[in-house]
């Protein structure tokens, strides 16, 4: 039968360790695992390893800091189309039992502080870096392809409470993406940042109101500048056990640096 393509049991399973303790200001969380996949579909398995850990610091009642730190690496088949009708579950044999090995980990913080008993600041920054390469034999690559990217992130955050019923938060946020790929997407790089603002108020009993706006700029290395200013509403109203929702707003996407410049060919289809 095509649907049987080899007699050896498919497994699938994994180990997942974690530990957490706390001394005194210090709080410390470590932990690992190791998850595998055969498939039921020939040249469809992978395997990965992943850890992570986080510490974190009260300097004060007033005053905390967090910093994390996690990594994946996967090692996986590629199981892009069928070899036909009746051998579904093998590729095709222009598929030479493809591999890809990829390695991902970031490294993040977060600071927050609070400068009175109605007011917090909170400081984020993070790190991503990806890279991986596989032997999937193309026209424009016949050796394969491999990318590495790194991905910037910084905000800062500020929230101050009115009253009970109205708080207030702003932030701004800013991002640097920069991708080494020559075969995929090439080298390039991009930028961006933002500025928000939120209200968030209770003018009558059962009446909940945000308000808010969000102004957003990115630049792509080649592309034209992309801006939008992003206004958005909502009201809430409870009446007895019925509760009215309404909302409205406008949002913002600008590409990715991969959905601009990508060119590969995938099952003899070439996309640019």
């Amino acid at each position: 039968s095509g649907w049987v393509w080899t007699q050896d049991p498919r497994r699938y399973g994994g180990i997942y360790l974690a530990h957490s303790q706390r001394f005194g200001d210090v709080g410390l969380l470590v932990g690992g695992s190791r998850t595998l996949d055969d498939g039921y579909k020939e040249n469809d398995f992978w395997k990965r390893w992943n850890v992570w850990t986080k510490a974190t610091y009260d300097f004060s009642a007033y005053q905390s800091l967090a910093l994390s730190f996690s990594l994946l690496d996967q090692y996986r088949g590629n199981f892009l189309y069928w070899q036909d009708l009746n051998h579904p579950l093998i590729p095709s044999d222009s598929q030479p039992g493809p591999r890809i090995e990829s390695l991902r980990y970031n490294v993040s913080g977060e600071y927050k502080q609070f400068l009175s008993s109605r007011w917090y600041s909170t400081v984020r920054v993070s790190w991503f870096r990806s890279q991986w390469n596989d032997n999937l034999s193309t026209s424009i690559s016949p050796a394969g392809d491999s990318s590495k990217s790194d991905f910037l992130v910084g905000e800062w955050q500020s929230n101050y409470q009115f009253s009970p019923d109205h708080i207030l938060t702003a932030g701004i946020s800013g991002s640097y993406n920069d991708i080494r790929a020559d075969t995929v997407f090439g080298n390039h790089s991009a930028a961006g940042g933002a500025l928000y603002v939120q209200d968030e108020l209770q003018p009558m009993n059962g009446l909940h109101l945000t308000l808010g706006g969000r102004f957003d700029i990115e630049k792509i290395e080649g592309v034209e500048e992309f801006d939008q200013l992003n206004p958005k509403f909502g009201a809430t109203y409870t009446l007895s056990a019925t509760t009215f929702r309404a909302s409205m707003g406008r949002g913002f996407r600008a590409p990715s640096i991969a959905e601009v410049f990508t060119t590969e060919d995938a099952g003899g289809l070439l996309i640019l």
